[in-house]
């Protein structure tokens, strides 16, 4: 039989044991160079298959790969060679990527189950291995039409290593009411800005690399916003539950550490926030409806606001690392302003509290915020603006005006509101604070800008950290 051999230009090559009659091609009609042998070796699966002779010509390495046939035989990959066409007929069990097929020009064809992939030329040398004259074909090819159906085949120079693809188990078809982790990383890496980029070939048994999910998935694990089940099985079409995506969203805001966190933890820290839909438990399998509701409150927060009715609004503050963004320096003398893990969690909450109360309303042209007053407490609000505040309390028939509207200077009681007029040419800031009397002085919690641009509402979350 004669030895069908490939050749490579980023490395090395690929050759098929296929019976053939010797073709000269116009490099070879050349001069008939003298090629220099040397011995190469082919890994199948981390075995050694063979060690043919190679050689390098124009800053290409040849070698003759009648052997790689027969390790792929044992993938269950077969050849065949007629009238200048190589096929690999190629199991059901393995899938053909057929996306982005850039045939080019050449004698030779090279096929996967009779579709064309790609045409290239040929050079005719003698094979050692056989002493007769051979045909040897640029390999570069042969290793992407492998990558097609999940093999991959570096080359360092001297060895070839051929990894045969994971077998993928079909994934189980869920329940109406229950959500795949795929579509759920799809939609969270969607609600983040992030494009979902695959590289490399799929480890694991429930996904395989062709697979139109597999980016999403390998995306979110390499940006660490998913951990798999495991090494070998990645869960994209395992159900989510409401503690996963949770988890999820813990990851993909970049939280640091949990102690500064409003809950302390991943489920506990999405209800606190309003991720999480009312009722849920942490084992919960995540329903559609469910993912819906809880991307639509990503959007509420990275806007700052929902819209309950024609004229009437609810901030949502903005979810940072709270680590950084609210506590980080928070000291004086070097004493820390909150000595337990227990006064964090009192003021994280509370800031989050405060600031999701706060309504804003068009009444007949005038947007008009109200918010709580924190009266009789140890946290109070501070607004500002350019020019005055206008500002009503409860049982007010008039507004009242002041350069800087500070709640503890309205005597009010806990549950009482306080209404502020917003203006029409500028923005007001709002503040949430706590008085810490052990240490003779306050600190600031949180902050966010209030404006009506064009007859739009604008909430943005002000950076105190520096």
């Amino acid at each position: 039989m004669k030895r069908y051999v490939l050749s490579s230009s980023l490395g090395v090559v690929v050759a098929a044991g296929l019976a053939l009659t010797p073709m000269v091609t116009p490099v070879a009609a050349a001069a008939s160079p003298q090629y220099k042998m040397e011995k190469k070796t082919i890994v199948l699966n981390g075995k050694t298959i063979s060690q043919p002779y190679g050689f390098t010509y124009n800053n290409t390495t040849y070698m003759p790969i009648w052997y790689v046939e027969q390790g792929l035989t044992q993938l269950g990959i077969t050849s065949s060679w007629k009238n200048n066409v190589w096929n690999l007929q190629v199991p059901s069990t393995m899938t053909v990527d057929k996306s982005n097929i850039q045939v080019g020009s050449g004698k030779i064809s090279l096929e996967i189950n009779g579709q064309l992939m790609h045409k290239v030329n040929g050079i005719a040398a003698v094979d050692p291995a056989s002493g007769k004259a051979t045909t040897f074909i640029p390999i570069w090819y042969t290793q992407q039409l492998l990558s097609r159906v999940g093999i991959t085949a570096p080359w360092d120079g001297t060895t070839w290593t051929l990894n045969a693809p994971t077998k993928v188990t079909p994934p189980p078809a869920l329940p109406a009411n229950e959500v795949p982790v795929w579509q759920v990383l799809q939609q969270v890496e969607s609600a983040f800005g992030i494009s979902a980029k695959a590289s490399g070939t799929s480890s694991y048994s429930d996904i395989a690399t062709t697979d139109s999910h597999f980016a999403v998935v390998q995306t979110a694990i390499s940006k660490h916003i998913y951990t798999p089940p495991s090494s070998t099985h990645s869960g994209a079409y395992d159900a989510m539950s409401v503690g996963g995506i949770d988890q999820v969203l813990w990851n993909a805001y970049g939280l640091t550490d949990a102690s500064f966190e409003p809950g302390g933890a991943p489920f506990a820290w999405a209800n606190d926030t309003g991720l999480n839909p009312s009722g849920v438990q942490t084992s919960d399998l995540l329903s559609p409806q469910e993912l819906s509701e809880i991307v639509s409150n990503i959007a509420h927060h990275q806007t700052g606001f929902v819209k309950l009715d024609a004229d009437t609004y609810q901030v949502e503050y903005p979810i940072r690392d709270e680590a950084t963004a609210t506590f980080n320096g928070d000291s004086a003398g070097g004493q820390p302003f909150f000595t337990s893990n227990q006064d964090v969690q009192n003021a994280i909450i509370q800031t989050y509290q405060f600031f999701d109360s706060i309504q804003v309303t068009n009444e007949n042209g005038t947007w008009v915020l109200t918010m709580p007053s924190e009266g009789a407490t140890s946290w109070f609000s501070y607004t500002t603006t350019l020019g005055q505040i206008q500002y009503e309390r409860p049982g007010d028939t008039t507004w009242s005006t002041t350069d800087v509207l500070d709640s503890r200077d309205l005597g009010l009681a806990a549950d009482d509101s306080i209404r502020v007029k917003l203006p029409t040419s500028s923005s007001i800031s709002i503040s949430m604070n706590q008085m810490l009397p052990d240490l003779g002085g306050t600190v600031v919690l949180g902050e966010i800008q209030v404006a009506v641009e064009n007859g739009a509402l604008s909430v943005q979350r002000i950076d105190i950290s520096s």
